[in-house]
């Protein structure tokens, strides 16, 4: 299975009136955080090692204390937490966008809105995607 088209999923979702919503998206495992995206698509969100363990393990343990006080870090930048609803969990950085973070059964779906585009629209393009991969046990 190549994870790769999941990218193109969540980015063809994030389109609203021709305007692409959501330029960036990495799947990771929820837990270890391992990658299943590949680095090579144009548009994967290249999260360091370290970013992907963190953010996989959080995903499970539902303990946002880390993403807190410490921000998300995403490709070697901090975005401030700004809350976790129940399932998703959104951040924000000045001048760089907004992120999404939620989870299926054992994936981690994570989209990052640019600054000045739509961020509700990224949101839900992650959120029919995670579902979908609930809806297929992953």
């Amino acid at each position: 299975m190549s994870w790769d088209s999941y990218i193109d999923s969540v980015v063809a979702h994030g389109r609203v009136n021709n305007v692409e919503n959501v330029d960036r998206v990495a799947i990771i495992q929820l837990g270890s955080g391992a990658k299943w995206t590949s680095e090579t698509h144009p548009q994967v969100l290249r999260l360091k090692d370290e970013e992907a363990k963190t953010i996989g393990a959080i995903c499970k343990s539902r303990d946002m204390t880390s993403f807190t006080t410490g921000g998300v870090w995403i490709e070697g930048i901090k975005y401030n937490f700004l809350r976790e609803d129940e399932g998703p969990i959104y951040a924000k950085k000045l001048d760089h966008g907004h992120i999404t973070i939620e989870n299926s059964n054992q994936a981690v779906v994570i989209g990052h809105c640019p600054e000045g585009k739509t961020p509700g629209a990224c949101n839900k393009a992650v959120h029919n995607i995670v579902e979908y991969l609930k809806e297929q046990n992953m």
